[in-house]
């Protein structure tokens, strides 16, 4: 607060009349006093440290993410595994609609509907939310993990139908655990792909014609000498030679005429009739040795033919 003269009171009038002639207008002398606008008064400090009371919550923590090895991807055809507003699927991929903060799992690994091996480590799908209750999110993650990730595979307002692409690693049963979180929704659940596991194999085609016939081969190596088979029987010889029969026809002699081993004189006597022979005689024939016998004169010199 200040005094100052009310000649030199800050008017309008003073004002025009100081620009125009360049002094203010003539008025009684007379202190008047002068406010400023007043000023609200306040006191800053710096806030105390919270307390162990005043302690934030802690966020929950997400499950670790691990470093996965590569993966090879096999498409399919696109194939509805999940659809919780059809009542004809299997037993648990149908309805109820998902209830708001509960986590269902969907086994999609080695399922017959809709069947990828039981060995894929992963699967490519398009998930859809059907007129949720409320807004909220859906978050996809592989069954087994106690602690849902800090993720949302889609979000959504209530009574749209949303749809978004993901890739779901699936637990070590193949499966995977769906939870709507705000409002319950109906889930679908369309995949066209996976990751990892042997590529499926289709049963064997029918066999082709057979092609045509190569070339020939070179001869291969000789074999080994087979054992020696057992001595066959001849009518002509036995153990001590073969028998003949030499027979004198017109005082002609025809020598060696072969007779089996078990003929005796007798029977080189009848061929001798039936070639009309006057004399016969019988010989053996050794390996190294030769001998007659006339029966005639007797038994030979060497008896070992067995006549």
């Amino acid at each position: 607060m200040r005094r100052v003269r009310r000649g030199h009171r800050v008017g309008a009038v003073g004002l025009v009349a100081w620009l125009l002639v360049g002094s203010w207008p003539a008025q009684a002398d007379e202190d008047i006093l002068l406010k400023n606008w007043s000023v609200p008064s306040s006191t800053w400090a710096p806030a105390a440290p919270p307390g162990p009371e005043a302690a934030p919550e802690a966020a929950p923590e997400a499950a670790p993410a691990l470093p996965s090895e590569p993966l090879p991807f096999v498409g399919i055809s696109p194939c509805r595994v999940v659809d919780t507003r059809r009542s004809d699927l299997p037993g648990g991929y149908g309805g109820p609609p998902l209830g708001a903060g509960r986590a269902r799992t969907f086994l999609l690994a080695g399922v017959a509907h809709c069947f990828i091996p039981p060995t894929a480590k992963a699967v490519s799908v398009n998930v859809t939310v059907v007129r949720p209750g409320g807004p909220g999110y859906l978050s996809l993650f592989p069954s087994g993990v106690a602690t849902p990730p800090l993720v949302a595979t889609l979000t959504f307002k209530g009574g749209d139908i949303v749809s978004n692409a993901a890739i779901v690693p699936l637990g070590t049963d193949g499966g995977a655990n769906a939870l709507v979180a705000g409002a319950g929704s109906d889930l679908v659940i369309d995949m066209n792909g996976y990751f990892g596991g042997a590529p499926l194999q289709g049963p064997a085609g029918p066999q082709g014609p057979a092609g045509p016939r190569g070339p020939q081969g070179p001869q291969g190596p000789q074999g080994p000498q087979g054992p020696q088979g057992p001595a066959g029987t001849s009518l002509w010889q036995n153990g001590n030679g073969m028998k003949v029969c030499s027979i004198l026809v017109g005082n002609v002699w025809r020598d060696n005429l072969p007779v089996p081993a078990t003929w005796t004189a007798p029977t080189c006597r009848s061929l001798m009739t039936a070639l009309g022979a006057s004399v016969y005689q019988l010989a053996c024939v050794f390996e190294n040795s030769f001998s007659y016998g006339d029966p005639r004169t007797g038994s030979p010199p060497t008896p070992n033919c067995g006549w």
